[in-house]
């Protein structure tokens, strides 16, 4: 059997000099002398057992072996030449993929502009986000799965690299016709009676957390119904009149009929998010995305608060 073990740069070589019509003409070309050329070429014929090129004094030219061997291997250089371009494309960023874990939908606010800019300066490279609570999106992080994964700033990741993002508005989502709906903002202590409906996935169970560290009473526990459906699904049941919910401003739509939203007031009305991802992790898209993450941070601090119309302020409310 032929040894297989072809060196491409001898390959390289027949192509280059029967091209240009001699060796002479093709030592610029290849950036090696004449004599290495000749080597290349010989130690190739001998691997195939054949002569590839025959030489004279009107220069050099492909034997009917040599022009069979290029007309079947061409196609495969060819190949190869395009598989070192996406491979370099990839080693520089450009393209590929990148794997992200996200907590919720990113409709709008910081997120959203942090990974519209990342496309439009990176459009070989497909950001790919999936959604999951912190720990299913930590296993998939571990797994290799993600690239980076988001995170609500109170976890602990060790083991990983790190950044702290912005803080997240938090806002009561009500059905319309909630008695809550009468004022322009909710206190935490307006809740405790109140049912909340929760995701089990997404950010919910950092959420409910959220939600127990401030009603939590002595002997009194925050009526938390919890749901195995998305965000949509959650949004749908507090329509619906199943109870309300607290979401992140960034992540609902003031306009959606049957839905009211209503600002905290009285402080801890904000969550904090972060980014996780491997030290060892070598994507370079994924070193751009950190690129424009400090540079959000720096210039966006906080989401924007969601904007409410002003409802009647009734009399009384704070007595």
């Amino acid at each position: 059997m032929v040894d297989l073990a072809l060196d491409l740069r001898n390959i390289r070589a027949v192509i280059v000099a029967a091209e240009q019509g001699s060796l002479r003409k093709a030592a610029p070309v290849l950036g090696a002398s004449q004599s290495a050329i000749t080597r290349r070429i010989q130690i190739l014929e001998r691997r195939l057992g054949y002569e590839l090129l025959e030489r004279d004094y009107r220069g050099t030219r492909l034997t009917s072996a040599g022009a069979e061997f290029l007309k079947a291997v061409g196609p495969s250089l060819v190949q190869f030449d395009r598989a070192i371009q996406l491979g370099a494309a990839a080693h520089g960023g450009d393209s590929g993929a990148l794997r992200v874990g996200v907590l919720a939908p990113v409709p709008s606010g910081c997120l959203f502009d942090l990974f519209q800019r990342f496309r439009e300066g990176s459009k070989g490279v497909k950001l790919i986000l999936q959604e999951g609570t912190g720990e299913e999106n930590l296993l998939r992080l571990t797994l290799g799965q993600l690239d980076m994964s988001l995170i609500v700033q109170d976890d602990g990741f060790e083991g990983y690299e790190r950044i702290d993002l912005w803080r997240e508005q938090l806002v009561i989502a009500l059905p319309s016709g909630h008695a809550l709906t009468r004022y322009d903002s909710v206190r935490w202590e307006d809740l405790r009676r109140e049912t909340f409906v929760i995701s089990k996935g997404g950010p919910g169970p950092d959420l409910a957390r959220h939600l127990q560290q401030r009603l939590r009473a002595p002997g009194v526990e925050p009526d938390i119904e919890y749901q195995d459906i998305g965000h949509p699904g959650v949004i749908s049941l507090v329509r619906m009149g199943f109870g309300i919910t607290l979401i992140c401003a960034a992540a609902v739509d003031p306009s959606s009929p049957g839905l009211e939203i209503r600002p905290l007031v009285g402080g801890f009305d904000t969550v904090g998010l972060g980014a996780v991802w491997s030290r060892n992790n070598s994507n370079r898209a994924l070193r751009r995305l950190l690129s424009l993450m400090r540079e959000k941070v720096r210039s966006c601090v906080r989401s924007e608060a969601l904007a409410v119309p002003p409802a009647p302020t009734v009399l009384g409310r704070w007595s």
